[in-house]
């Protein structure tokens, strides 16, 4: 695996990772030793011994998404609303989506609170950025793993509630916006390089 980008802030690290070019994958060419924007890549967050992935997706995609929100940010307009806390926004998501879930609720209301700050989603891990007391923070949190499960499936498996009172973040911090720029200004760098029309 070669290293595409390292976003860093003190022990925290956010890593896009590229595969060698025997195990790389491109969604509609055959892939090369040059990178192309449909090049699949790995995002992970890293910090100490601690190392999750955040999403397996093409460049375009994670790039695109990851610019846009931290200019989002920092225009200040990733705010949460009043009713959830700093560091409880995956929190507040599994509420939501079990209760939408349990009471057979098909879409979200088209102010989708959650969608505004959604940076990356992987299996039963969802990753958020959101402004809160001007900083900028992310925020790695787990998913109600029955949410992904088929109702046979429900067999021996945690009820909600008990996943609630155990529940934590799998990451939360927050990076001031001089921190949040240069981040930015790596993923643009990035995007230029491979050429990616925005």
């Amino acid at each position: 695996m070669n290293t595409l980008l390292s976003l860093i802030y003190k022990n925290h690290i956010i890593r896009v990772y590229i595969p060698e070019i025997d195990k790389k994958k491109n969604l509609y060419y055959t892939p090369s030793d040059k990178l192309h924007e449909f090049d699949e890549v790995i995002v992970t967050y890293e910090y100490l011994d601690k190392n999750v992935i955040l999403s397996i997706d093409i460049i375009r995609e994670v790039l695109l998404k990851m610019t846009t929100m931290l200019e989002q940010s920092l225009q200040d307009k990733l705010v949460l609303p009043n009713k959830i806390k700093k560091g409880e926004l995956g929190k507040s998501w599994n509420i939501d989506t079990y209760s939408l879930l349990k009471n057979k609720i098909e879409e979200y209301e088209k102010d989708d609170v959650f969608e505004q700050h959604w940076l990356y989603s992987y299996k039963q891990i969802q990753t958020w950025i959101y402004n809160c007391d001007s900083e900028i923070c992310v925020e790695v949190s787990p998913s109600y793993e029955w949410f992904f499960k088929e109702s046979g499936e429900h067999v021996d498996h945690l009820d909600f509630e008990a996943f609630l009172v155990s529940y934590k973040p799998l990451a939360f911090f927050c990076i001031d916006k001089k921190t949040a720029a240069g981040w930015k200004k790596q993923c643009d760098s990035l995007v230029k390089n491979i050429g990616i029309i925005q």
